[in-house]
């Protein structure tokens, strides 16, 4: 289970393995989400500690217990550097393209 929280949009994606669970947008507070995988029933509890700061609780309904948050991947820090990465990318394309253009 991985979960994508971004800081200033707030959008909330909900992902285990390449499967998309949940989305919300504009999640700036507290919220629960409650969802199936496979047979199973998990809520996911996304606590607000202080401005821009969240916690997250992962349940197994059915079996009463909590998943350990080591298993839980909040992807604060590596979604940023993704969105870098592509956008160096794409200006290195566009770079490319319009000396083509030119030069070719």
């Amino acid at each position: 289970m991985s979960i994508y929280h971004g800081d200033t949009s707030g959008h909330v994606l909900l992902y285990c393995n390449t499967s998309i669970v949940k989305i919300d947008f504009g999640v700036h507070d507290s919220k629960n989400y409650a969802f199936m995988i496979d047979d199973q029933l998990f809520q996911l509890d996304v606590l607000k500690k202080s401005k821009n700061k969240f916690e997250y609780q992962l349940s197994n309904i059915e079996k009463s217990e909590i998943v350990p948050v080591d298993r839980i991947t909040a992807n604060h820090e590596r979604s940023a550097k993704n969105i870098i990465f592509f956008g160096i990318g794409l200006i290195t394309l566009l770079l490319a393209g319009i000396l083509l253009h030119f030069f070719a």
